[in-house]
């Protein structure tokens, strides 16, 4: 809000030293203008040669250094589909049949403790669950404790929350790479990634683009302060 202000403020001396041509005026856009343009060089600096990026990937590993999520995650979603609780469409059994080598090196079958010979298909439209939540509805919301914590979770708008990061980074799980998705259908197949690690390098990338419009603003600023500067001495009166 502070630099809002002040880029206000700076916009308002510009126009009045464009209407008026006078030294005080030039002089305060001119100190403004500098400070606002070195700030937006060093911000823009930072987001795209990696530095906030880095900012990220080290908050990222300080987050996921203790995380204890999986335990939870593998319990209510890796340890209930694709079994003989809530089976799955035997359609995309190939699809998955195709994915283990990746799984196998991303370590989901050792951390979820199962492998594909776990995994229960049909093809009885009685019996499939295409997604976790149709999973949650049918076979767990009623038998759960009201307040344990998987279940406090979901009813407390934890779907929506991990929903918005699996749509938004194509990623599951928190830190570790989890079985299924908790939201997206098994039609996608098995996530790539976790979120935290997806989250942080999506919004690294984000800032990225924000740097080269930040850099690009800060140069501009610098331009027009130099512009400014005869106007510093004032205009001879019309002969």
């Amino acid at each position: 809000m502070g630099l809002g202000v002040v880029t206000l403020i700076t916009g308002l001396l510009g126009c009045a030293t464009a209407k008026f041509k006078k030294p005080w005026f030039a002089i305060l856009f001119i100190l403004l203008t500098f400070v606002l343009g070195c700030t937006l060089l060093i911000v823009g600096a930072l987001a795209t040669f990696g530095g906030v990026g880095a900012i990220y990937d080290k908050a990222a590993g300080v987050a996921c250094a203790a995380d204890s999520s999986y335990s939870m995650y593998n319990y209510a979603v890796d340890q209930r589909l694709c079994t003989d609780q809530c089976r799955c469409n035997e359609e995309y059994k190939t699809l998955w049949e195709s994915q283990q080598d990746e799984m196998r090196e991303l370590g989901q079958f050792e951390r979820a403790g199962r492998d594909m010979n776990s995994f229960r298909w049909t093809s009885n439209q009685d019996e499939i669950f295409e997604d976790w939540l149709s999973c949650y509805e049918a076979k767990m919301k009623d038998s759960w404790d009201s307040n344990s914590n998987q279940a406090r979770f979901i009813e407390q708008g934890g779907f929506e929350f991990v929903k918005g990061f699996e749509d938004e980074f194509d990623c599951g799980g928190v830190c570790e790479v989890p079985l299924f998705y908790m939201s997206r259908p098994i039609s996608d197949g098995p996530p790539t990634k976790g979120c935290v690690e997806a989250a942080a390098k999506g919004m690294a990338g984000k800032l990225g683009t924000t740097g080269v419009v930040a850099l690009i603003t800060g140069i501009m600023m610098l331009i027009g302060m130099i512009g400014a500067c005869p106007l510093c001495t004032g205009f001879s009166e019309e002969k």
